[in-house]
This record gives C-alpha cells, sequence and structure tokens, in this order.
C-alpha cells in the first residue's frame, strides 16, 4: 500500500514541476496594491501574494477572468462573459460592481473602479468626492486608467479626456494626440504615443513627468511618484521617486511586460522570470515566486488543498496547464485527469472501507486495534486526566483560599470601621456633654450676676426709702 502512495505522490509532483516550467506567454497580467500583488494566468487563474487586510486573498477563488487590477485596498476582475467581480475594501462602494456587463477592462483608483465596456463606454463606482466616476458620458474609449483620484480615458481616435482631481494638472490632457496607451500615477497622467515617445502631465516634485527625451518606448506604468517605460530592445527606463530604489532598472534585459506599484517597479522577462525593485513591505512584490523554481509557493496558499474533492480538482487544473504549455493533445489531457480522478477515489473509497472494517472487528473482539499502542495512549490519557484534575482541585483550593482570606481581610476592615465609628460616636457625645455643661454655667454665672444687680438696686431703694423718711420725720 504504501509503495502505491509513493507513486501517486510522486506522479503528481512530477505533473506539478512540469506545469510550472517556463513560458513568457503564461502570465497575462500583474496589478499591485498597498501592500500585496497578484498575478493573472492565462487559464484564467488569479494568484495572490502579500498582506491580506480586507480580503484581496479572496481572488484566489476566482475562475475565466481576463482582465485584473488593483487599487490601494480592493481588486477587480472582468471575467470570459463580461461580468465583473471585486474584493478587498468596500467602504466606499469601490467593490459594486456586480451588475456591470459587457466589460472588456477594468482599472481602479484609490478609493473608485473604472469599467470599459464592449461599446467604448465607460462606467465607474465608489468614491466620487472629485467627480472621478463622472464618466458616463464618454464614449469611443479604447482604454482606462485610474490615479489616487481622477481617471482617464484613451479614445479610439489617439485622444485623451480625463475627470477627477486636477490640482496638479493631472487632468490637463485635451491637447495630447497620436496616444497609444495610458497610465497613471497618484497625482499624475502618462500617455505613450504612437513614435514611441512619452509624454507626462500632473505633480512633478520627483521628476517622474521628466520623459520627454524617452525613445522607441513600446509599454508605460505608473507608481505612485515614479514612471516606468519599456524600450524596443527589451531595456527598460525609469524617472521620479527613488527613494525605495523602485527607479534602478537599468541592468534589467530582455524584458517583456512593466508593471509599477506604489513604491516599486515589477518586470517579466521573455524566460518567465520576473524581477521586482523598490519596496518589498511583507514581500507583495516579491512575484519570482511564480518562478518555475519555486512553484510549490504558488498553491500552497491554494483553499482547494483543504479538501480532497478540492485537490482533485487543482491537480485537473495543472494537467490544462501542462496541455497548454506543451501544445498537447485534449484526449491525453482528459485520459490523465480521469486517470489520476479515478486513483484518487478509489484510494478514498479504499481508506473508507478500511476504517469500518477495522471498527467492525474491534467490536466483536472488543480489544483494541494495536493493543500496545493503544494502551500506552490510554495510559497517557489517564496521566493527562489525572494531572488536570490535580490542577484543577489545586486551583480550586488556591481560589477557596483566597476567597477566605479576602472574608477575613474584609471583616477585619469592618470592625476596624465600627471601633473608629464607636470611638468617633463617643467623642461627639463627651462634645456635647462638655457643650451643654459650659453652657449651664454660664446660664448660672449669668444669673448669679443678674442676682447680684438686683440686690445691688434692691439695696439702694432701701436707702432712697430710709433717707427720704428721714427726712420727712425731721420736718
Amino acid at each position: 500500500m504504501k509503495k502505491i502512495l509513493k507513486f501517486i505522490f510522486l506522479s503528481v509532483f512530477v505533473l506539478f514541476v512540469l506545469s510550472s516550467c517556463s513560458n513568457e506567454d503564461f502570465f497575462v497580467d500583474v496589478a499591485i496594491g498597498d501592500e500585496y500583488s497578484v498575478v493573472l494566468t492565462k487559464i484564467g487563474t488569479v494568484y495572490f501574494n502579500g498582506k491580506n487586510k480586507f480580503g484581496e486573498h479572496n481572488v484566489m477563488k476566482w475562475r475565466d477572468i481576463i482582465a485584473i487590477a488593483s487599487g490601494n485596498r480592493h481588486v477587480v476582475g472582468v471575467k470570459k462573459d463580461g461580468t465583473v467581480v471585486a474584493c478587498g475594501d468596500n467602504e466606499d462602494n469601490q467593490c459594486n460592481v456586480q451588475d456591470w456587463t459587457d466589460v472588456v477592462a477594468v482599472a481602479a483608483g484609490d478609493r473608485h473602479t473604472v469599467g470599459l465596456r464592449k461599446d467604448g463606454t465607460v462606467v465607474a463606482c465608489g468614491d466620487n468626492e472629485d467627480n472621478q466616476c463622472d464618466v458616463q458620458d464618454w464614449t469611443d474609449v479604447v482604454a482606462v486608467a485610474a490615479g489616487d483620484r481622477h481617471t482617464v480615458g484613451l479614445k479610439k481616435d489617439g485622444t485623451v479626456v480625463a475627470c477627477g482631481d486636477n490640482k496638479k494638472g493631472q487632468c490637463n490632457v485635451q491637447d495630447w494626440t497620436n496616444i497609444v496607451a495610458i497610465c497613471t500615477g497618484d497625482e499624475h497622467t502618462v500617455g505613450l504615443k504612437e513614435d514611441g515617445k512619452v509624454v507626462a502631465i500632473g505633480n512633478d516634485d520627483d521628476a517622474q513627468c521628466f520623459v520627454y527625451d524617452w525613445r522607441k518606448i513600446v509599454a508605460i506604468a505608473a507608481g505612485s511618484k515614479h514612471t516606468v517605460g519599456l524600450k524596443k530592445n527589451g531595456t527598460v527606463v525609469a524617472k521620479g521617486d527613488n527613494e525605495d530604489r523602485q527607479c534602478n532598472v537599468q541592468e534589467w534585459e530582455n524584458i517583456v511586460a512593466i508593471y509599477a506599484g506604489k513604491n516599486n517597479t515589477i518586470a517579466l522577462k521573455r524566460s518567465g522570470k520576473f524581477y521586482s525593485q523598490g519596496a518589498d513591505a511583507s514581500k507583495h512584490c516579491g512575484l519570482q515566486k511564480f518562478s518555475n523554481t519555486a512553484f510549490f509557493d504558488r498553491i500552497t496558499n491554494d483553499d482547494r488543498l483543504k479538501s480532497f474533492t478540492g485537490f482533485i480538482d487543482m491537480a485537473a487544473e495543472k494537467i490544462y496547464v501542462l496541455m497548454h504549455k506543451f501544445k498537447a493533445l485534449p484526449d491525453i489531457a482528459i485520459m490523465l485527469m480521469l486517470c489520476f480522478g479515478s486513483i484518487f477515489l478509489l484510494l478514498g473509497l479504499y481508506k473508507i472501507a478500511e476504517k469500518e472494517e477495522k471498527a467492525k472487528k474491534r467490536e466483536k473482539i472488543n480489544v483494541p486495534e494495536d493493543d500496545d499502542i493503544s494502551a500506552e495512549n490510554d495510559m497517557k490519557e489517564e496521566i493527562e486526566e489525572k494531572h488536570e484534575k490535580d490542577n484543577r482541585v489545586k486551583v480550586n483550593r488556591d481560589i477557596d483560599i483566597l476567597a477566605e482570606n479576602s472574608k477575613k481581610e474584609a471583616i477585619r476592615k469592618a470592625n476596624e470601621k465600627k471601633a473608629k465609628n464607636a470611638e468617633k460616636t463617643k467623642a461627639t457625645w463627651q462634645i456635647d456633654i462638655l457643650a451643654e455643661n459650659s453652657k449651664k454655667e454660664i446660664i448660672e454665672k449669668e444669673n448669679e450676676k443678674k442676682n447680684r444687680k438686683r440686690n445691688v438696686k434692691e439695696r439702694n431703694l432701701r436707702e432712697q426709702y430710709k433717707n427720704i423718711n428721714d427726712s420727712i420725720i425731721k420736718k
């Protein structure tokens, strides 16, 4: 049985490795967010790398995707049928795209999303504080781009339209002509002309718009404050903020595609290998993991690995990838899928039947399977239960002691309070008695004083009366 398992897993391993062989046209597009990046493959799946703050990781569940775009904290994808999916931060309704139809391309700003329809009209949703979503009147548009708070559209005739925040002049594109591609930074707009020259307008504090001397450019990309251009010979040029060395691209060669994030620059080589330069917070621009040398890194986060049927589904996808890359016959792919699916299904059924048979045997003989191991495990469980019980008893005892001590302390404090109150009452009573005695003494003194005065007065009156009588008698 072990030999069969080894053969199956070895076969799957070989299949995965073969399906990861490099091919420059297997990766269709890359979109970069604040601290993450997403990669679109030619078979319509999307891979995620970096921090998953707002559910951006849900792109791993998407299928049949033909185009992607990313804002700072949300990701948007266009499906084959023209509908749109989105995930991530939706505080400003930038992910409310479920009703969009006939969409062929998307762009994402900081907090808004833009969709280009098949008929050349444009739709938008999300934050519209600076009128960046006022695109309902646009027609004959063939490409869209979204900056931090502005939106740009390339028309069929090579002219450009724009709306939204224009504090840095990033929307002043009405005079541009013969434009074949557009891109946007946070506050600047870049256009690629038909003759390979580049024009740019908007915030130029870091010289990100100083691109007028570029020649023979075939593709452009813009980060927050820097601009990147791919030359016809496969080399790359860059201008703008270089604090994180995002513009150090002069040594790159054989490049077939370029992408720019907030503070980083990414390029795809003809061999299928990714280069990244600049800020790498949480390794969100470390796209080397999508190269064939680290193929398993990009499938370890796949939710389908959590279930048996999901694993079969993923294996079938890898077979399809193998078929796509080596142009194998469809019949061979179908045969392989059926073969591996049948093997895994039979293996699962066999394991289930084996477990049921062992359970029946245990019920019949009433003894555990693998007596020694089972007995040892039971003993370990008993010891652990005993330790756990002892710990619980000890904890309960400690709690009781603490409760008793707390009770005694409370009683002691209550008695102290009563004693203090009694002393206070006694002192108050003594003060009242002293006050009463003092009051009585004062009253007695007052009465005594009054009596003395009255006696003096009476004595004086008697003397006067006597003198009067004496004078009368003399007369």
